[in-house]
């Protein structure tokens, strides 16, 4: 009775209610990101800033320019003389691609960038083939392609000499643009964790709960109370 008169009492109040806009936006299912850490929050490195060649905040990696961690994002700059690329490259195969369409998506300056394409149902013969890719200026562009030699799918933000972003988040997925979703940072971790993990020198193997590396790690480094095992690719 209690709640029966409290719907009653606001039944007039049209402020209860949802318009249809919002039960789309709410109704909308996101699709699955194909790509890890893609708003750039995991930084197990820990570091500042990164301007040399390798790998940056988790699971991306750059040839030149600079990578500086930002409260909502990264800010990318190109100081070279050449093309910059932030590149993620990933592990799922073509055949989970293959004859559908892709999608990808960018957030940067309060705009969000997006294209669609079809992705062709045979591999491509070429070296590199673009998949979809959007362009975000004349000088900075975001794009996946499919590398031949390496049987590989990459996706990469792209700058050219002096150019500089600072994106929030991007989306990779597959069918049409649906709306971004952050992850839960524990399995944004996760994800990372199967290519790069710090471990302090107190571990102990028996109760070491974290995700199994991708592979054997290639490199053990130490870092600042612990060591680095690195399994990147």
């Amino acid at each position: 009775s209690v709640a029966r008169a409290a719907i009653e009492a606001h039944a007039g109040n049209n402020a209860i209610h949802v318009t249809a806009a919002e039960k789309a936006a709410w109704s909308a299912v996101s699709g699955e990101n194909l790509l890890d850490n893609p708003d750039f929050r995991i930084n197990q490195r820990g570091q500042t800033e990164y301007a040399a060649a390798g790998y940056t905040v988790d699971r991306w990696n750059i040839n030149i320019g600079r990578v500086e961690p930002a409260a909502n994002g990264v800010v990318i700059t190109n100081n070279g003389t050449g093309i910059m690329r932030l590149r993620q490259n990933t592990e799922f195969g073509y055949a989970q691609i293959a004859g559908k369409p892709l999608s990808v998506s960018v957030r940067a300056g309060g705009t969000t960038y997006s294209a669609t394409a079809n992705v062709p149902a045979d591999k491509p013969t070429t070296a590199f083939a673009q998949l979809v890719g959007v362009e975000i200026s004349e000088e900075v562009s975001f794009v996946c392609n499919y590398s031949l030699a390496d049987d590989m799918i990459f996706a990469y933000f792209g700058l050219a000499a002096g150019a500089s972003l600072t994106p929030e988040w991007v989306k990779l997925e597959v069918g049409a643009v649906t709306p971004y979703v952050p992850p839960n940072p524990a399995d944004a971790l996760a994800r990372c964790q199967r290519y790069y993990q710090i471990r302090s020198t107190n571990d102990i193997a028996a109760v070491d709960l974290r995700p199994t590396m991708r592979t054997t790690p290639t490199d053990i480094a130490a870092v600042e109370g612990g060591y680095a095992y690195v399994a990147e690719l």
